[in-house]
């Protein structure tokens, strides 16, 4: 199952790279290839995604959401706008089409030899692309070589979720695996209110193009998000650095520092919304500074990144969070570039750019609302998230009310009776107050799991004492180059806005993002800015004018890089793999990838809790245990239940998980007659699989299972078991399926 695993993540991510990518590419070259690889990557990415996005929200709108038609919308729009962007007329294209066909039917042009033809171009045009590409990697070897190391890395730190743990590792991916089959079979876009469907449709158009089981995308598609939030780090950090290696950082930093705690980064062992935003969040920053860049004679360049940065505030609003963030990013770009800002040449277009971002972002979110379709509860949730009152107090060690009797500056007892001069604190003593329960927030939500509380307050204070020292400094910078000075003040601007937000409520302030988001957002920030800081001190120093001082600039970063690497694993700072949350027993993920494999569509049925519904609801049946069980609960000699078809496999938790409920003290407790006599869970929804609720569901299940195959022996097989997870088929006659209401022992 690893190596299944390992092919599968690979596998989704190469499909990925040619469904989005590759069709962008096409496109956009002619236009973009005097840009540098990482914009171009980025261009790409950014342009299909939104592509993607859109043709899905259109087609599911019109209820022709499938695959053949999805394949003719790509084409027809990919050769199209191909044919503007090489400034070739339309009206030459069915002139091309027609001779091709009269060639390839032609007596002078056979098939055999039209086909030897095609596949000779397309095997020149690899062997072309290959040849690039090596030349590519010796060209920037080091770069390549710091790739490979990261790659290592990642592969190191997520290795649990590729070899040993199996399934979903987050509660609501089911829901939005709910979300994307709706939208795939029933035309239903919004089935449980209305949500930015950015995330969405991009995995339903995956699936409509290649037909890679969504429970597979959805199981791996974390490491797709992975690899685009590395690589816009890196392009971010190349753009505000000028060394040569240190822009490299960021993403080994967030990663692989030990010193970080664990939850900053436990995020992306699951494929969810807001960390697929974030990468356009990235995408639009990095397109906005450059945007600010472009002289008069570049207004090619310039439109393009008003184009880009539209299409990324599009997506980035595929979570709602991810906008904040990308509204408050460009806002702190705009107070670095004031002065540049407002001038009406640069202001207007970046706004109308803005504006339609939003508006292609809000079209299919319109339609929903004229339709009537009501919010969805996330959606709300976070609404309330900005409605929370503050009754946190600003400052812990305000001056206390005197008891019965204080001594005053004199000397003299005074009584309670007498008013006592409450001394206000001074503006710096509330500065220091705010900067040190700043920093206790810091210290306790970053990193103290990983060390000692002292430690942790100090890299606090040093963290918070950088951005104020390098917010001034980056005044002074502008004096070697205006430009760069302006993007440190920017880095410098937006940590510390980050930084409020993440400390809202202890500062007395209304939050607009709740704080365990701020704190990633925070965390990521910071380890970008960390390099950039670094950069614009060695850069102020050496200067970056000349040849040779930018030679001295590249080989003092590739110091500081090499030390820094050493420094980390001589002192045992890398960072420990990621704990994975388990949703599903690895059992049920290897039975239920066999049993999609080895049955053909709709001639099965799978009886398990609730996250393999909607898994594997486009190819089977789902019937949830405690369905199964309630039916057959107090039944009698008229009580039938059956599951009409020609397969049944019943997916029994031995040891029940302890799912969505770190509480749970049965954890690692095997089903029992104890818990099969308790009666079944009252309350309703997840609550009947979580905790001791699901120990007795299960115990239950186990019971009845044994039942069954003692009734029926000649029909009933072990399908798959291990120490925790059994697996039972059912072979039946669909047209005579048996009665599955009898008496087990624990349900009269």
């Amino acid at each position: 199952m690893a190596a299944y695993n390992c092919f599968m993540a690979v596998l989704i991510m190469i499909t990925y790279l040619l469904g989005i990518m590759l069709p962008a590419a096409v496109i956009l070259y002619p236009k973009v290839e005097r840009r540098s690889l990482s914009m171009r990557l980025a261009a790409y990415f950014v342009c299909g995604n939104t592509l993607a996005s859109n043709l899905v929200f259109v087609l599911v709108f019109f209820h022709i959401l499938y695959t053949p038609v999805l394949w003719i919308a790509l084409i027809a729009i990919t050769v199209v706008l191909s044919f503007k962007t090489r400034r070739i007329p339309l009206k030459n294209l069915p002139v091309i089409i027609i001779n091709f066909f009269i060639a390839l039917l032609g007596n002078d042009l056979g098939g055999a030899f039209a086909a030897r033809q095609f596949f000779g171009r397309l095997g020149r045009g690899f062997a072309a692309v290959g040849r690039w590409i090596r030349k590519y990697l010796l060209r920037h070897i080091l770069e390549t070589i710091l790739a490979l190391l990261f790659l290592a890395l990642c592969v190191y730190v997520y290795q649990q979720g590729l070899i040993s743990s199996f399934g979903y590792h987050a509660s609501d991916v089911p829901v939005h695996n709910y979300w994307i089959n709706e939208m795939i079979l029933h035309q239903r876009p919004f089935v449980a209110g209305l949500y930015p469907f950015g995330y969405h449709t991009v995995i339903a158009y995956q699936y409509l193009l290649f037909h890679i089981p969504i429970m597979d995308t959805l199981s791996f598609f974390n490491y797709v998000i992975l690899a685009f939030i590395s690589f816009f780090l890196v392009a971010l950090g190349k753009k505000l650095t000028r060394s040569l290696f240190l822009g490299y950082m960021p993403p080994f930093i967030y990663f692989g520092a030990k010193a970080l705690y664990v939850n900053c980064i436990n995020r992306y062992t699951a494929p969810l919304p807001q960390e697929f935003g974030l990468i356009f969040t990235f995408a639009g920053i990095l397109f906005a500074i450059d945007y600010f860049r472009k002289n008069k004679k570049e207004k090619s360049l310039a439109r393009q990144d008003e184009w880009l940065f539209a299409f990324s505030v599009s997506m980035c609003l595929s979570h709602l969070y991810t906008g904040i963030i990308l509204f408050a990013a460009c806002i702190c770009i705009a107070i670095s570039r004031l002065f540049v800002f407002v001038r009406p040449s640069y202001f207007l277009p970046i706004v109308r750019s803005a504006v339609i971002g939003i508006a292609i972002a809000a079209w299919g979110i319109g339609i929903g609302a004229l339709m009537g379709i009501p919010l969805q509860g996330s959606a709300n949730w976070a609404r309330q998230v900005t409605e929370q009152s503050i009754s946190t107090e600003s400052y812990s060690d305000q001056t206390e009310a005197v008891g019965s009797s204080s001594t005053t500056s004199s000397g003299h007892t005074s009584s309670a009776s007498e008013p006592v001069k409450e001394e206000r604190p001074s503006i710096r003593e509330k500065i220091s107050q705010t900067i040190d329960t700043i920093s206790d927030s810091i210290a306790s939500n970053v990193f103290y799991s990983t060390m000692k509380y002292n430690t942790s307050k100090k890299l606090a204070l040093y963290i918070i004492y950088a951005y104020v020292f390098f917010f001034i400094f980056s005044f002074l910078l502008r004096i070697r180059s205006m430009d760069y000075g302006r993007n440190l003040l920017f880095v410098t601007l937006f940590g510390m806005c980050l930084l409020v937000m993440f400390s809202a409520l202890i500062l007395g302030l209304r939050l607009i993002i709740d704080m365990d988001r701020a704190k990633e957002f925070f965390v990521i920030w910071t380890c970008l800015a960390i390099p950039v800081m670094a950069d614009s001190v060695i850069t102020f120093v050496v200067g970056f004018k000349r040849r040779t001082q930018t030679v001295i600039l590249d080989v003092i970063s590739a110091a500081a890089l090499c030390f820094t690497g050493y420094y980390a694993v001589r002192n045992d700072l890398i960072r420990e793999p990621v704990p994975y949350i388990q949703m599903e027993k690895n059992g049920a993920i290897i039975s239920l990838t066999n049993i999609l494999k080895n049955n053909r569509n709709h001639t099965y049925t799978v009886v398990s809790a609730n996250d393999e519904l909607h898994m594997m609801e486009t190819q089977g049946y789902h019937v949830e245990i405690d369905e199964l069980l309630r039916k057959i609960e107090h039944y009698n000699i008229d009580t039938s239940f059956t599951i009409p078809t020609a397969k049944v496999y019943f997916f029994i938790e031995k040891r029940p998980l302890s799912y969505y409920d770190s509480d749970f003290e049965g954890e690692g407790k095997g089903v029992n007659v104890s818990g099969a006599s308790q009666n079944l869970p009252q309350k309703g929804g997840l609550y009947i699989y979580m905790g001791d609720n699901r120990y007795i569901e299960m115990s239950r299940m186990y019971y009845f299972a044994q039942e069954l195959m003692r009734r029926f022996p000649e029909h009933t097989h072990v399908y798959y078991e291990d120490r925790d997870f059994e697996c039972i088929c059912l072979d039946q006659d669909m047209n005579s399926p048996m009665n599955l209401a009898f008496d087990y022992g624990y349900n009269k």
